[in-house]
């Protein structure tokens, strides 16, 4: 599992909460936070105890004075055969998309409606940043090159 925070303000730590059915949620294992922070921070877990099918997760975030939010559910499936690709945020506004692959990324491809090919980035790794700078308003597409094959995702730039 992987994420970010663009700013933290009195944060403890990340409660990771795993579920079944996608309802029923328990914790795992927790991740100490940077805590005050104003600049970008990436966190990681791996769950070495993945339940047949689909594996909900989701975070409950603590702060310093236990008061706590829950992020979105996010699922797995088994990624055997199937590349899974996510990227967020989408819609796209603050000029950076993170990529977040389940098998190893090379390359990231940026293109827009009619095909032509904006920016190229080699990758590596399973959480990789694509910077698109000052593109206007509208869909493209991320063709995300990983081992085993590719997917592309339609994002659209607010």
């Amino acid at each position: 599992l992987q994420w970010g925070t663009k700013e933290e303000k009195a944060t403890s730590r990340f409660i990771i909460q795993k579920s079944g059915d996608g309802a029923n949620f328990y914790a795992i294992d927790s991740v100490k936070a940077t805590g005050d922070s104003g600049m970008i921070h990436h966190y990681q877990y791996t769950d070495y105890h993945l339940i047949n099918g689909i594996n909900f997760y989701r975070l409950k975030m603590v702060g310093l004075d236990g008061s706590f939010k829950y992020s979105p559910v996010r699922s797995v499936s088994d990624t055997i055969n199937n590349l899974i690709v996510s990227c967020y945020p989408n819609p796209v506004r603050t000029g950076i998309l993170y990529i977040s692959t389940s098998v190893n990324c090379e390359s990231v491809r940026l293109s827009d409606i009619s095909g032509r090919i904006l920016q190229t980035v080699s990758t590596h790794g399973f959480l990789n940043v694509l910077r698109p700078g000052n593109i206007a308003r509208g869909v493209y597409f991320v063709r995300v090159i990983m081992e085993g094959g590719e997917k592309t995702v339609k994002i659209l730039v607010n």
